[in-house]
């Protein structure tokens, strides 16, 4: 039987707090390094005075530790266990996956140091522990997507009118809002696609801070192509294509973030036609 756990987690596909098949028994007991990341703010003492200056500060990578025990029939199966959690930590990214209630947030991280391996009980218990690091500290969850043609209206009243009247008016606002109900920024990405008859000159303005991603006026997006911005990474890319930057096109720099709170997004073009998708992704430090 698993003990209650006040956290659990899962390393890539292996579950550090289950029960596996062969009745083995995987038990994560602490996760040190889960809290909030440090500063990288540095300070100098003030001359001839008391107190000192400091620096910005900005948040630094996050170590982890993740401890535990495996209990198993046989020796043989605690081994084997074991060897299967070495191979999740991986010394590439991975994905650190915290459930706490009914809370699931995930990171990604890669090893760092050892994976220890201390067996007692003639080795049907074996006690492990492997050091984690974060270089983006921001623990975050599934995604949040909208989308949104340009600001038009259709519809509505016709003459001559018949009775009974008939109101069919359509309204694309040409904003997009989402919400991050976490506590730091999470990263943004676009997708503006053109639709008949191509699309000139888009522009997508985040509204609270006024910040505006503007593209070239003389560039027109062929009808059914596509711009995919990663807000985060600055980078353009025609038709998602890797390699296939395009941030020439960019004549307004205005790259925004998720802000914690509700975020708006508002479309615009020179002309033409075209959708804009916006993915976002909460994010706790």
């Amino acid at each position: 039987m698993i003990p209650v756990q006040a956290q659990r987690a899962t390393l890539g596909t292996f579950e550090l707090s289950a029960t596996h098949a062969g009745d083995i028994d995987v038990i994560l007991e602490d996760l040190d390094g889960w809290g909030a990341p440090a500063s990288s703010a540095e300070t100098e003492q003030k001359p001839g005075q008391h107190g000192v200056w400091v620096s910005d500060g900005f948040h630094v990578g996050k170590y982890m530790t993740a401890m535990g025990t495996i209990i198993a029939p046989s020796r043989d199966q605690a081994r084997e266990k074991f060897d299967e959690l070495v191979s999740a930590a991986t010394l590439t990214d991975t994905t650190l996956t915290v459930i706490e209630g009914s809370m699931t947030r995930a990171v990604t991280v890669r090893r760092t140091g050892d994976v220890t391996y201390q067996p007692e009980a003639d080795g049907c218990l074996v006690n492990w522990s492997t050091v984690l690091i974060a270089a983006d500290p921001r623990k975050v969850t599934t995604d949040l997507t909208a989308s949104t043609g340009l600001p038009a209206t259709s519809g509505g009243m016709t003459f001559p009118m018949t009775f009974p009247f008939t109101f069919s008016e359509t309204v694309t606002s040409g904003v997009v809002t989402l919400t991050n109900p976490g506590n730091a920024p999470g990263r943004v990405t676009l997708k503006i696609t053109a639709g008949v008859g191509g699309l000139t000159g888009p522009a997508v303005t985040h509204i609270a801070s006024g910040t505006v991603l503007q593209f070239a006026a003389s560039l027109t997006i062929p009808e059914g192509n596509w711009i995919y911005v990663d807000m985060e990474a600055r980078k353009v890319l025609e038709n998602s294509q890797p390699g296939a930057e395009r941030n020439g096109w960019v004549t307004g720099r205005g790259w925004s973030e998720f802000q914690p709170g509700a975020n708006q997004w508002a479309f615009t073009a020179q002309s033409g036609v075209g959708t804009m998708e916006v993915t976002a992704t909460p994010s706790w430090w």
